[in-house]
C-alpha cells in the first residue's frame, strides 16, 4: 500500500483515553477512540494529527442477524473504564450486552 492518508467518514462515539508512553520521557499521552459508524471497529487516533495509529476489529463479538431483520443492531458504544488505562467497555444498539475488554497497544 502506499499509505496515503485518506478521510475517515462516519466516525462517531468518541472517547479520549489516557495511553501509557513507552518511548517517551512523559508517562502518559492522550488518544481519541472513535467507533466507525456502520462498522465493527474502533480507531485509535493521535489528537494532535488527526492520524489513525490503529485499528481494532470488533466484527466476532458480536455477530450480525444475516437475515437484516433489525439493521439497527450495530456496533455503536465505547465507554472508558477506571480500572485500568487499557480498558474500555463497548456495546452496540439493541444489544443485551455491554463487554469489557482490554485493547492491545
Amino acid at each position: 500500500k502506499d499509505n496515503k492518508k485518506l478521510p475517515i467518514s462516519m466516525i462517531n462515539e468518541l472517547e479520549v483515553i489516557k495511553i501509557k508512553n513507552k518511548d517517551s520521557d512523559e508517562r502518559f499521552s492522550y488518544a481519541i477512540l472513535a467507533n466507525v459508524w456502520f462498522q465493527d471497529l474502533i480507531l485509535l487516533i493521535d489528537p494532535h494529527s488527526g492520524n489513525v495509529m490503529k485499528i481494532y476489529d470488533f466484527r466476532s463479538l458480536y455477530p450480525r442477524r444475516m437475515d437484516g431483520a433489525n439493521a439497527d443492531v450495530v456496533f455503536n458504544g465505547i465507554s472508558i473504564s477506571n480500572d485500568a488505562d487499557d480498558t474500555i467497555y463497548v456495546t452496540g444498539k439493541l444489544w443485551p450486552h455491554m463487554y469489557k475488554v482490554k485493547l492491545i497497544k
